[in-house]
């Protein structure tokens, strides 16, 4: 009986011991599982990096190819079975490529950027120096320098600017260049350095314009008349006319004043009628004749006798609305004439009839 329980209580010891041991089994197992799980946490960033640099230095000393992974024929110091290793070399793959494909990218980026730059540098200095170029404009080559006016006529007390023309080689006209004046007479005229010329006393002087180096030259008579008749040119126009006529005056004393003015024969002087009859010398002077001196010829202009019989009275206040309504067209058709209405202010408007209506008694005054 005594036997019996002895070996009862080692059978149930021996029990308790399996059942001990077994537990220990499994947690030595779970231990050892936790110690392998701690060091592949621990020890795989590192074989990573080792990983990348080892694949860095092959690429360096092999150059990368289209599609080779440099992973590939390295040895593995993972276990057998450990997908952490796989995944590792993957991800260093994948990290390795995108930084390949990146500093390409780059590379392609940066060349790209300097090409676009240099080509833009190369543009932009093409089109400044073809802007530079165009924006120099060539100096035409002047031959030929010549007064507007072979004679001019100016009355004392008058200023003037001298008109030069020059021609170039294409014989096209153009701006004059720099000119220096030369006269010998002071007392008669005085020319600035623009070629503003004034007139001091009754005379005829030869003036001479030159180039600064004296290589073209031209020359021009100007006429000082002491009269107060003007012989002149419209510079809009270039029509040649005589001004300073008072009405009633005759051909005779025109003809006169002039020959001493201009300091030339009375044989040089003729005055013809709008139709081209010679004026007698009784004969009065009216507006729309024309006075030729030594060749030259002008259109006389009386202000105020727009009708053109050499006096004003109510037959030219007549006119001048005719002109206004449209009932005659005798100031349209006769230059002299239209300019003859225009002595008030450069226009014809209804003021300029009544104003030459109380010029005819007496209230007002025209200057010639």
């Amino acid at each position: 009986m005594t036997t019996k329980k002895t070996l009862m209580r080692r059978k149930k010891k021996m029990n308790k011991t399996k059942k001990f041991n077994l537990a220990h089994i499994i947690l030595t197992i779970i231990a050892l599982a936790a110690v392998i799980t701690m060091t592949l946490t621990v020890f795989a960033p590192i074989m990573r990096v080792r990983a990348e640099d080892g694949q860095q230095e092959q690429g360096e000393g092999q150059g990368e190819g289209p599609g080779e992974n440099p992973g590939e024929g390295s040895e593995s110091t993972d276990e057998p079975g450990d997908d952490s290793s796989d995944d590792s070399s993957d991800d260093s793959s994948d990290d390795s490529s995108d930084d390949s494909s990146d500093d390409s990218s780059d590379d392609s980026s940066d060349d790209s950027s300097d090409d676009s730059s240099d080509d833009s540098s190369d543009d932009s200095s093409d089109d400044s120096s073809d802007d530079s170029s165009e924006s120099t404009p060539v100096e035409p080559v002047i031959v030929e320098i010549k007064f507007a006016e072979e004679k001019l006529r100016i009355k004392v007390g008058d200023t003037v600017k001298l008109a030069i023309i020059a021609i170039t080689e294409e014989g096209e006209e153009t701006e004059a260049p720099a000119l220096k004046f030369e006269y010998e007479d002071l007392e008669t005229i005085e020319i600035d350095e623009e070629g503003n010329l004034t007139a001091k006393k009754g005379g005829k002087i030869v003036v001479t314009a030159k180039t600064e180096d004296e290589a073209l030259t031209c020359s021009c008579t100007v006429i000082v008349s002491n009269s107060s008749v003007t012989l002149r040119t419209i510079e809009s126009t270039g029509e040649r006319i005589v001004t300073g006529i008072n009405p009633g005056v005759t051909a005779e004393q025109i003809i006169s004043d002039l020959a001493s003015a201009e300091e030339i024969s009375e044989e040089l002087i003729s005055i013809k009628s709008p139709l081209g009859v010679d004026i007698k010398p009784a004969d009065r002077m009216a507006t729309g004749m024309t006075i030729t001196i030594d060749g030259i010829s002008y259109m006389v202009v009386i202000y105020g006798d727009t009708d053109g019989n050499g006096l004003i009275n109510s037959k030219d206040t007549k006119a001048i609305l005719d002109y206004l309504t449209g009932a005659s067209r005798l100031l349209d058709t006769n230059r002299a004439n239209f300019l003859a209405a225009q002595f008030l202010n450069g226009d014809i408007t209804l003021e300029n009839a009544l104003y030459l209506q109380r010029y005819i008694y007496g209230l007002e005054t025209i200057k010639q």
